[in-house]
Protein backbone atom coordinates (compact mmCIF):
# COMPACT_ATOMS: atom_id res chain seq x y z
CA UNK A 1 0.00 0.00 0.00
CA UNK A 2 1.30 3.40 -0.86
CA UNK A 3 1.68 5.69 2.10
CA UNK A 4 1.18 9.24 1.90
CA UNK A 5 2.66 12.46 3.36
CA UNK A 6 2.72 15.86 2.79
CA UNK A 7 5.32 16.82 0.93
CA UNK A 8 4.63 20.33 -0.08
CA UNK A 9 6.66 22.25 2.86
CA UNK A 10 10.03 20.70 1.59
CA UNK A 11 12.50 22.48 -0.63
CA UNK A 12 12.73 21.04 -4.01
CA UNK A 13 16.22 19.00 -3.18
CA UNK A 14 14.12 17.71 -0.39
CA UNK A 15 11.06 16.87 -1.80
CA UNK A 16 12.94 14.87 -4.37
CA UNK A 17 15.06 13.28 -2.07
CA UNK A 18 12.10 12.10 -0.25
CA UNK A 19 10.52 10.66 -3.28
CA UNK A 20 13.24 8.92 -4.70
CA UNK A 21 14.39 7.35 -0.70
CA UNK A 22 10.30 6.27 -0.70
CA UNK A 23 10.66 4.66 -4.64
CA UNK A 24 7.62 7.42 -5.44
CA UNK A 25 10.01 8.57 -8.47
CA UNK A 26 11.87 6.89 -11.22
CA UNK A 27 13.87 9.39 -13.23
CA UNK A 28 14.61 6.46 -15.69
CA UNK A 29 13.90 6.61 -19.29
CA UNK A 30 15.07 4.85 -22.06
CA UNK A 31 17.70 3.61 -19.98
CA UNK A 32 18.89 6.03 -18.38
CA UNK A 33 18.53 8.09 -15.41
CA UNK A 34 17.53 12.07 -15.68
CA UNK A 35 18.28 14.50 -13.42
CA UNK A 36 14.72 15.93 -11.50
CA UNK A 37 15.45 18.88 -13.44
CA UNK A 38 14.53 17.31 -16.70
CA UNK A 39 11.57 15.34 -15.67
CA UNK A 40 8.40 16.71 -17.71
CA UNK A 41 6.63 19.04 -15.57
CA UNK A 42 3.02 17.37 -17.43
CA UNK A 43 2.39 13.65 -17.33
CA UNK A 44 1.17 14.58 -20.83
CA UNK A 45 4.61 15.62 -21.97
CA UNK A 46 5.98 11.84 -21.20
CA UNK A 47 7.44 9.78 -24.46
CA UNK A 48 6.14 6.38 -24.80
CA UNK A 49 9.76 4.14 -24.29
CA UNK A 50 8.85 0.87 -26.57
CA UNK A 51 11.23 -1.28 -24.56
CA UNK A 52 8.83 -0.21 -21.49
CA UNK A 53 5.60 -0.76 -23.30
CA UNK A 54 6.88 -3.56 -24.25
CA UNK A 55 7.76 -4.94 -20.72
CA UNK A 56 4.45 -3.81 -19.62
CA UNK A 57 2.78 -6.16 -22.65
CA UNK A 58 4.97 -9.23 -21.56
CA UNK A 59 3.67 -8.90 -18.09
CA UNK A 60 0.06 -8.41 -18.67
CA UNK A 61 0.74 -11.83 -20.94
CA UNK A 62 1.76 -13.77 -18.27
CA UNK A 63 5.61 -13.45 -19.01
CA UNK A 64 6.04 -12.25 -15.61
CA UNK A 65 4.51 -11.32 -12.63
CA UNK A 66 4.18 -8.03 -10.96
CA UNK A 67 6.69 -7.94 -8.02
CA UNK A 68 6.60 -6.26 -5.32
CA UNK A 69 9.22 -3.37 -5.43
CA UNK A 70 8.17 -0.57 -7.13
CA UNK A 71 9.01 -0.07 -10.80
CA UNK A 72 10.16 -3.50 -11.26
CA UNK A 73 8.41 -4.25 -14.85
CA UNK A 74 11.68 -1.41 -16.22
CA UNK A 75 14.16 -4.23 -15.02
CA UNK A 76 12.59 -6.25 -17.62
CA UNK A 77 12.93 -3.16 -20.09
CA UNK A 78 16.00 -2.67 -19.51
CA UNK A 79 17.04 -5.93 -20.33
CA UNK A 80 15.03 -6.22 -23.14
CA UNK A 81 16.60 -3.12 -24.43
CA UNK A 82 19.91 -5.06 -24.46
CA UNK A 83 18.79 -7.79 -26.40
CA UNK A 84 16.35 -6.67 -29.46
CA UNK A 85 16.79 -3.64 -31.96
CA UNK A 86 13.77 -1.07 -31.47
CA UNK A 87 12.91 -1.13 -34.83
CA UNK A 88 12.07 -4.95 -34.27
CA UNK A 89 9.33 -3.53 -32.01
CA UNK A 90 8.40 -0.82 -34.22
CA UNK A 91 8.15 -3.27 -37.13
CA UNK A 92 5.94 -6.11 -35.19
CA UNK A 93 4.81 -5.66 -31.83
CA UNK A 94 3.67 -9.67 -31.60
CA UNK A 95 6.87 -10.80 -32.90
CA UNK A 96 8.38 -9.15 -30.38
CA UNK A 97 6.62 -10.19 -27.77
CA UNK A 98 6.68 -13.89 -28.51
CA UNK A 99 10.78 -13.78 -28.68
CA UNK A 100 10.62 -11.83 -25.47
CA UNK A 101 9.09 -14.82 -23.72
CA UNK A 102 11.81 -17.26 -25.14
CA UNK A 103 15.42 -17.71 -23.64
CA UNK A 104 17.08 -17.98 -20.31
CA UNK A 105 18.93 -15.11 -19.45
CA UNK A 106 15.98 -13.23 -17.70
CA UNK A 107 16.70 -15.41 -14.57
CA UNK A 108 17.79 -12.74 -12.74
CA UNK A 109 14.84 -10.78 -13.24
CA UNK A 110 11.59 -10.85 -11.06
CA UNK A 111 9.50 -13.32 -12.20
Amino acid sequence: MLESAPLNHLAAEEFWYVMDHRDWVHPYAFGKRYNYSDLPKSIDKLEDDPFRSLAGELGRAGGFSKDTSPFSEFLWAIHLRHRMDRKNIERDVEWALDWSCTGSEARSLPF
